[in-house]
């Protein structure tokens, strides 16, 4: 489950692309198969769910809700491996990011990595870091 309750974890995301305040990129592992969107505009939010393994919504596979607004509009989706977010201003979820090929320049130089690796909050899978000297 993703970081504000939705079907969607963005930490999980191969970044390709990034330009500011969206980015697209790739799924792989349990979560890829199927398909979901959540958009927020101010204080509403549409939801809709066709992903196996996932709580039913407030109408089966879609919802809509008034919600406590902390971005101006921000919407993410996910068809099969494909996923993408934009948010404006950027978020946790969605931080500005800038980069093509899967070669991303900002906020950290990274090669093929997840949201979560370029975050920094990710398993990278290598050692912890050592100060030398």
């Amino acid at each position: 489950m993703g970081g504000d309750g939705d079907a969607l974890d963005n930490d999980k995301i191969m970044v390709c692309d990034g330009c500011c305040c969206c980015y697209d990129g790739l799924l792989f592992g349990d979560g890829c198969i199927g398909c979901m969107a959540s958009e927020t505009m101010c204080c509403l939010e549409v939801e809709y769910c066709c992903k196996s393994g996932q709580e039913s919504l407030c109408c089966i596979c879609c919802a809509m809700r008034c919600v406590s607004p902390t971005v101006c509009i921000k919407s993410q989706g996910q068809m099969c491996c494909l996923a993408g977010a934009a948010a404006i201003p950027c978020d946790e979820e969605v931080p500005c990011l800038v980069g093509s090929c899967g070669i991303i320049c900002y906020p950290t130089m990274a090669i093929c990595k997840t949201l979560g690796d370029i975050k920094g909050g990710g398993d990278g899978g290598g050692p912890d870091a050592e100060q030398v000297g």
